[in-house]
């Protein structure tokens, strides 16, 4: 009994990690059917096995709660792979154009040419 909160609990927080609500309302129904179809050949009563049901599928989808709230917390605080600074030490910079990128000169060069192009159009 005991293997079974355990299993469904730890199958949760897999879920909540990786995977997102439609996968937990078909776990939640595999885990239902599963249940209704083991109670038979148990020693439980079709009360406790109800009950048991219900208590399998809460512990899955508290384990996927924790497992989301988990996954969120770790994408929040873990280190960007681009080189950018983390949360730890936040530095805002700024950099110059690159090699294909605009920079501020050929803007202001644009704006005036613009300018010109919509003063001649009166």
């Amino acid at each position: 009994m005991l293997w079974a909160f355990a299993a469904t609990g730890s199958g949760g927080l897999l879920l909540g990690f990786w995977l997102r609500v439609p996968a937990l309302i078909a776990a939640s129904a595999v885990t239902a059917v599963v249940c209704f179809s083991v109670a038979p050949f148990t020693e439980l009563e079709p009360a406790s096995a109800v009950g048991m049901t219900f208590a399998l599928v809460g512990v899955l989808q508290v384990g996927y709660l924790a497992g989301l709230m988990l996954s969120c917390a770790w994408s929040w605080i873990r280190p960007s792979r681009s080189g950018q600074a983390s949360l730890a030490g936040y530095e805002p910079s700024v950099h110059p154009p690159g090699p294909g990128q605009i920079g501020i000169q050929r803007v202001r060069g644009q704006l005036a040419a613009t300018a010109l192009a919509n003063g001649n159009d009166r």
